[in-house]
């Protein structure tokens, strides 16, 4: 029995690769259309960033206990953590962008990455509360301001994107596990 649930795991995570590449598009309304673009070569292109899979599982191993105790503290998914930091730097320590900084692209933060993790979970979690619980808000308020995001009342694209690389870093994972299983 366990055999057979793990190949139905396993078919239902790689049927969306059957093509050389795959475009899904979101149609929760006319003005956030969104596309992702998945490759043989497992890089995703999510509206011009390139989320490359050989980076997030090399780096992601070197953040992981960083992540998963910031993730418990603030009661986050460390996947999310990860598809943030995936999304926002590619997992780039120096990054930056105007006054934004480090991995999580945290305005006037350290660029050290125990510090920047935290300041972006700590934000990312109070987002959370603020929208009641509605993710795609908490993205939309980490990405433009909590004031911004409610006076616009409805999530952006990057919510979205963040949310489909959320989805892509979790069907990895679950396939590493049936893989797991099914090696000898």
């Amino acid at each position: 029995m366990k055999f057979i649930y793990a190949i139905l795991i396993l078919f239902n995570i790689n049927i969306g690769f059957a093509g050389d590449t795959l475009w899904e598009r979101d149609n929760s309304s006319a003005a956030h259309q969104n596309e992702i673009q998945v490759r043989y070569d497992g890089s995703i292109n999510t509206k011009g960033r390139n989320i490359n899979w050989n980076r997030y599982i090399e780096k992601s191993e070197l953040y992981k206990e960083i992540i998963t105790e910031f993730s418990c503290v603030y009661e986050l998914d460390s996947d999310l953590v990860e598809a943030v930091i995936s999304y926002e730097s590619n997992w780039t320590e120096r990054a930056r962008c105007g006054i934004s900084r480090g991995l999580m692209q945290v305005n006037g933060a350290s660029y050290e990455p125990s510090a920047n993790i935290k300041a972006g979970c700590s934000i990312l979690r109070g987002n959370i509360i603020a929208f009641k619980g509605n993710i795609l808000m908490a993205l939309t308020g980490y990405n433009r301001g909590t004031a911004r995001a409610r006076k616009k009342g409805h999530p952006n694209d990057y919510a979205y994107a963040v949310c489909r690389v959320w989805s892509r870093i979790k069907k990895y994972k679950q396939n590493l596990i049936v893989y797991k299983i099914l090696a000898p």
